[in-house]
Order: C-alpha cells, then sequence, then structure tokens
C-alpha cells in the first residue's frame, strides 16, 4: 500500500525558517533535529506559541503523528512528543497515520527500518541533493500487517527501544570509568608514544560493488559510546568504504577531542 492510503493527512512544511524566541517553549524541529530518528531539542529553532500556531496552521500536531524529514538528511522519522509543543521546521512533511488501518508506532519503526530506508534513498536519487517532494512521500510503498500484529510488533520494538536507552546509560558510565583507568594507568605512565599509521591501517583502498551501502556521516558518530544507531543508505560515491571490524573516528575538531568514534559490526 502507499504511504497516502494509510494516512488521513500528508502536510508539508512552511517553507521559511521558524523566528527564534528564546524561553518560548515550543520548537520547529527541522532535519538536523532528527537524526537518529530522536528529537534533538538542541538542535531544533525554540519558537513562540504565535510563530508555533501560524507555522501549525495547516494542521496542528497531535499525539500519534509522525514527522518526517524530506531533504538534508532524507529519511529519518520522530514521532510527535505528549507535550505537543513541536512544530514542522523547514524541509519536513507531517503525517497522521490513519488509526483504522495503522498503528503510528509501528510506521515509525517501519519507517525507520533499513529496508524502507533503502526505498526511501532510491526513490530520492537522481539530483545533485538527495531529497523527495511531497508528492514522493505520498506514493511510498509498504508493507501492512494486521492492525493486531502491528501492535505486538510495535510493542515488542518499543520495549527493546527502552532497553537500549538503559543500556546506553550503562555504556556512558562504564566508558567514563575505562577513561579515568585510561588516565591513571596508561597516560600517566612512561609507555612509549608511536604514530597511528604504525599500529593500523588509516583510510584503506576499498571497492563497493553495489548502488547502495551503508553510510555514517561524522554527525552520526556517537559520543560517548562506540555504536553507531543511525544509518542511512546512499549510492557510494566518495568517501572511504568501510567493513565489520574498523573503527571510525572523527578528524576534525572538536568532534574528535569529543571522542566522536564508533566501531564497525553487522554490516554487509
Amino acid at each position: 500500500m502507499r504511504l497516502e492510503d494509510i494516512c488521513t493527512h500528508i502536510v508539508d512544511c512552511e517553507h521559511k525558517s521558524a523566528p527564534i524566541t528564546l524561553g518560548g517553549g515550543y520548537f520547529a524541529v527541522g532535519t538536523p533535529a532528527m537524526r537518529g530518528n530522536k528529537i534533538t531539542y538542541t538542535e531544533a529553532r525554540e519558537i513562540s506559541k504565535e510563530t508555533y500556531v501560524e507555522w501549525t496552521q495547516r494542521l496542528t500536531p497531535e499525539k500519534g503523528d509522525l514527522l518526517f524529514a524530506r531533504e538534508a538528511p532524507v529519511g529519518p522519522v520522530v514521532l510527535i512528543p505528549d507535550s505537543l509543543n513541536v512544530a514542522p521546521g523547514q524541509r519536513t512533511v507531517l503525517i497522521r497515520p490513519d488509526s483504522r488501518i495503522i498503528n503510528s508506532k509501528y510506521l515509525y519503526y517501519m519507517i525507520s527500518s533499513p529496508i524502507i530506508q533503502n526505498r526511501i534513498m532510491n526513490l530520492s536519487m537522481g539530483s545533485t541533493v538527495a531529497h523527495l517532494n511531497v508528492a514522493d512521500v505520498r506514493s511510498l510503498e509498504l508493507e501492512i500487517a494486521s492492525l493486531s500484529k502491528q501492535r505486538a510488533i510495535a510493542e515488542v520494538l518499543g520495549a527493546l527501544d527502552d532497553k537500549i536507552a538503559v543500556n546506553k546509560l550503562l555504556v556512558e558510565t562504564s566508558e567514563k570509568y575505562l577513561r579515568a583507568v585510561y588516565e591513571r594507568d596508561v597516560a600517566a605512565s612512561d609507555a612509549p608514544e608511536v604514530p597511528l599509521g604504525e599500529v593500523v591501517e588509516l583510510n584503506p583502498k576499498r571497492r563497493i560493488n553495489s548502488d547502495t551501502a551503508p553510510q555514517i556521516t561524522m554527525q552520526k558518530l556517537p559520543s560517548p559510546g562506540m555504536t553507531v544507531g543511525d544509518v542511512s543508505y546512499a549510492k557510494p560515491n566518495g568517501g572511504v568504504r568501510f567493513m565489520n571490524g574498523d573503527t571510525l573516528l572523527a578528524r576534525i575538531t572538536p568532534c574528535l577531542e569529543n571522542g566522536k568514534t564508533a566501531y564497525i559490526e553487522a554490516y554487509s
């Protein structure tokens, strides 16, 4: 089925930047604030209630609605929070699922799945900057299970998301401990220093024989932690080809100092 067949509304955003009002309590969430399929409020534009009303005049967001990024980057999707203080920012589309046909959390997980993200990427190709028109978003083909199966799948994936959040906190705590141990036992010792290039291969030359491949930008490198949770798919065009067992690290400031690194595993 096409996305428009399972939704009551698919509405484009305002094609201009929302004026910022510090302390306004509302947020215009554009694509930079949607990485990882979660809202990062520090990357959103804080706005006044008046601007919120203006930016949602086409459709006022409700619980269960989704916000989809159709450009820069294309593909991220977030659920509208219960606080209902979020307006569509630039290059986004507000989606209201038809509850008689589709469970909103199931739709969220489906759109964010690698299979559908790959389909989205294929739809967005053909221009210098990958993007989708609203008509492209409406025509996105999806495979829909029965409502009972949708609810069961969404419940399981939601529980896994909660577990991941707990594990992430454990990883952050462990990483702080390991850094403290390193500073105490290694950095402060007389261990010899050698150039990194003497113990690892940097930027190995590899070829990719595929139309699409996992793409990890510097913005998606985690800090703290070492697991990449948000992977998009794109046509190989420059850059370094990675494989399982590789380590990615940012090479410019301040990202390098912030420890943005990732260990690659489970990608084909």
